[in-house]
């Protein structure tokens, strides 16, 4: 089994065991388990049925093609970032918002030796991905653990260029 599986297989049951112990309201008078309308429909597996009316004659709401976008953090991965068909089924979803993220970002995109971004690499990776040419936010969520910090864990200042 790949790292990656077994790393979303124990996120997922951490957070079933997190949640599922809230899913109930406690009485404390009787200290019995009592569930909301909503919680025991979903766990009775019944259903409901309702109808629904739609006028697209008459907007409610405006939106942009931001306000649905995709995260990608294969992009970080040559190899990934130029899979064709992933690119092609991107392309065809026609997502014009990715967010590029990853935790160790800075690891897979930065040369340890020489203490500096792989410029060749960041950009092979961006020439490789996104035919359909979205708005990127990239998202570099730390610095690199080789940069400075000052005592309170801040990037130190002697890292300014």
């Amino acid at each position: 089994m790949k790292r990656r599986t077994l790393l979303q297989l124990a996120l997922s049951g951490a957070a079933i065991a997190f949640l599922l112990p809230r899913l109930f309201d406690k009485q404390s008078a009787t200290n019995s388990v009592r569930a909301s309308p909503i919680q025991n429909l979903w766990l009775s597996g019944k259903s409901i049925k309702t109808k629904v009316r739609v006028d697209w004659a008459k907007p409610v709401a405006q939106t942009t093609p931001f306000t649905f976008g995709s995260n990608d953090y294969e992009i970080t991965i040559l190899e990934k970032a130029s899979d064709s068909v992933f690119q092609k089924r991107l392309a065809e979803l026609d997502i014009r918002l990715i967010r590029i993220h990853h935790i160790d970002l800075w690891e897979r995109w930065t040369n340890r030796a020489t203490k500096s971004w792989d410029e060749a690499k960041i950009q092979a990776c961006y020439d490789a991905s996104y035919p359909q040419q979205p708005t990127i936010i990239q998202n570099i969520p730390c610095w690199p653990s080789w940069m400075a910090t000052n005592r309170r864990g801040l990037l130190s200042r002697k890292e300014n260029i």
